[in-house]
């Protein structure tokens, strides 16, 4: 399979049980609340923040920090090799087995949401530079209005049943640890059948995005003397409003 088809399946799985969430492709690359850009097929291109138009915004950080724990396609089974038993200080590691090759497995701990503090007023801010001409706006931008950072993730995507991998700490830990401590680095070392990846500490790994709905409709202007085709020209229509962003990954042109 394409690499690009299993990263596809990650983002879609991500969606699916964290929504209205998207993954942040690549997991961990870098984003600030009010970047804005492109969405195709789960991967946000950022062209600016919408502080270049002279919207500020005030930010508000969730204290909370939650647990996401999934798989997606298919089971898996897991076992702590080396230190079982709980407390044993060890080189303790854990191994993987996914049983369809369309299994997902997804981990994030201590996930931690920021976001932009008042959406509605930010949403004016920016309708009101798209009336008066002072914003220029493609309809289908979107803006990053919320990011949620996790203390570690691990994600893993198979490729064929049975695909398998395993995961060690860098320093002798106890075993029970292992998948619910957030400062234990893991890495990857085996792995079988495995398609795609992820072993990070402190990622930003989940987007929250808002758009711009009901100021465009593509309307088809008739033929006139000296043009040869029709074209097609975005024109407004009904008042515009600002609003979360949920469309389905396949849904996204």
């Amino acid at each position: 399979m394409p690499t690009s088809k299993v990263q596809l399946r990650y983002r879609k799985a991500v969606k699916k049980h964290l929504k209205p969430f998207y993954a942040n492709w690549m997991p961990g690359q870098e984003r600030a609340l009010g970047d804005y850009g492109t969405f195709k097929k789960g991967i946000f291109i950022r062209l600016g923040n919408i502080k270049d138009f002279g919207i500020s915004f005030d930010e508000k950080i969730d204290n909370s920090l939650d647990d996401h724990n999934f798989s997606e396609g298919g089971s898996y089974s897991m076992q702590i090799i080396g230190g079982a038993t709980a407390g044993d200080v060890g080189n303790a590691s854990v191994e993987f087995k996914l049983e369809s090759k369309s299994t997902v497995y997804f981990q994030a701990l201590d996930a931690q949401s920021n976001e932009i503090e008042n959406k509605v007023e930010l949403g004016k801010r920016l309708i009101e530079g798209l009336k008066n001409g002072s914003i220029e706006w493609n309809k289908k931008w979107v803006i990053i209005t919320e990011l949620v950072d996790a203390g570690r993730t691990i994600a893993a995507v198979a490729l064929e049943n049975g695909a398998s991998f395993e995961l060690k700490a860098d320093v002798n830990v106890p075993a029970e640890s292992l998948m619910t401590d957030a400062s234990v680095e893991l890495g990857f070392t085996k792995t079988k059948n495995v398609g795609y990846q992820v072993s990070g500490q402190k990622m930003q790994i989940l987007l929250g995005l808002s758009r711009v709905k009901g100021w465009f409709k593509p309307t088809l202007q008739p033929e006139r003397v000296g043009i040869r085709k029709s074209t097609i020209e975005d024109m407004p229509i009904g008042e515009p409003v600002f609003e979360q962003f949920t469309d389905d990954i396949d849904a996204i042109e």
